[in-house]
């Protein structure tokens, strides 16, 4: 196994991600301890000639510590990745995958703090990626699909449990875990400005991806009532998760604890009355 030991790769300290991924590469053994640097301390290191400040900001960069060519974001993982499974630098560089690769990457990156929605200090190298309302707007559409997608399969496999037509139960299904996202981020667009306005709505997609995963456990019913169990929960757990998460996310973000409670009202206010309706 290889090791890029001339390469010193630059990461947001700030973000557990970028933290997680490149602690990983020192543990698989591709990267030097050494070369895994901080960009809170790279004022105190030789590279910050070596990136471009814009770039570095959106795309991780990979620096030669020989002074050659400096690698950016998917060239640079597809640099370190190689290091231990050759084949994948070919593979990721063919250029339909490349291009998929690529917007993956940035989708993620540009997005990559309200993911995380922790509370960033200022440093003296700030490597927060640029406003981008583009992939802001894939990611919210992004999480719409995922959260659609799971819930129509929740919706599908308890159509069985509660003695309706399947089409009958993906649409309920839909319009009750649906319909307070849909009040709360017109609340959203109608009280909050500029990118504030996009900030929160990028907290709610990642609340959807994480509150409609425990509602893949309904699939593991096998009868009426294994799946009755199985979605109250699923529905309990995803509330639990989304809730605390949400608090999290205004508390380091500077929103109002109103905005918690605004959420879980219209959420749970527009469930309720859609089940008394529906079923």
């Amino acid at each position: 196994m290889k090791t890029a030991a001339t390469k010193a790769i630059i990461y947001d300290d700030q973000c557990p991600m970028c933290v997680a991924y490149t602690s990983g590469f020192v543990k698989w053994g591709v990267l030097k301890k050494e070369n895994r640097v901080a960009f809170s301390t790279l004022h105190a290191t030789g590279y910050t000639a070596q990136i471009d400040p814009d770039r570095s900001r959106r795309e991780i960069p990979l620096v030669d510590l020989n002074g050659g060519k400096t690698l950016y974001g998917v060239d640079a993982l597809l640099y370190l990745l190689s290091q231990r499974i050759p084949l994948i630098k070919t593979v990721g560089e063919w250029k339909p995958v490349y291009w998929f690769v690529n917007r993956i990457y940035r989708l993620v990156s540009f997005n990559r703090r309200v993911i995380v929605g922790s509370r960033f200090a200022a440093t003296q190298v700030d490597c927060a990626p640029a406003y981008n309302v583009k992939y802001r707007i894939l990611f919210l559409l992004f999480a719409a699909l995922v959260a659609i997608g799971i819930t129509a399969l929740a919706g599908n496999a308890l159509a069985e449990a509660l003695a309706i037509p399947a089409a009958v139960s993906v649409r309920n299904a839909l319009l009750v875990c649906g319909a307070g996202w849909v009040l709360q981020a017109a609340i959203a667009m109608l009280l909050l400005r500029g990118e504030r306005r996009l900030e929160y709505l990028g907290h709610l997609a990642v609340l959807q991806i994480i509150g409609v995963f425990p509602l893949l456990l309904i699939l593991f019913g096998s009868s009426a009532g294994s799946l009755t169990m199985l979605a109250i929960i699923a529905v309990a757990v995803s509330a639990a998760l989304m809730t605390w998460q949400h608090f999290r996310r205004m508390k380091n973000n500077d929103f109002p604890v109103a905005w918690t409670i605004g959420w879980i009202c219209s959420l749970a206010g527009t469930a309720l009355l859609l089940v008394e309706v529906l079923y």
